[in-house]
């Protein structure tokens, strides 16, 4: 399958998955089973996040055994010394 054909279809899955899923974590389960057939990994994190306040509001992870060890990974990685929040805010915003 070419990278365009790829795209697209991953592309539907997520539309799909946002109108039919039951709620959120059947949402992020979706993402991630899409995301996993586009490109393998042995592990990942996705948050739904409030897009007024750019807080998470709840996270999924695979293969890791510690959720919360997970999540401190993920938020020194976002949020951590060195990162700066304009870039977050500029790729939300389509300014990248």
């Amino acid at each position: 399958m070419d990278a365009a054909r790829s795209a697209a279809r991953l592309k539907s899955t997520v539309r799909r998955a946002v109108r039919t899923a039951t709620d959120s974590a059947d949402f992020r389960t979706r993402i991630l089973d899409a995301l996993r057939e586009q490109v393998p990994f042995d592990c990942a994190y996705l948050a739904s996040m409030d897009p007024a306040v750019r807080v998470p509001t709840a996270g999924m992870n695979v293969g890791f055994d510690d959720a919360v060890r997970a999540a401190h990974i993920v938020f020194q990685f976002e949020y951590g010394p060195g990162q700066d929040p304009i870039e977050y805010d500029a790729l939300m915003h389509g300014q990248t």
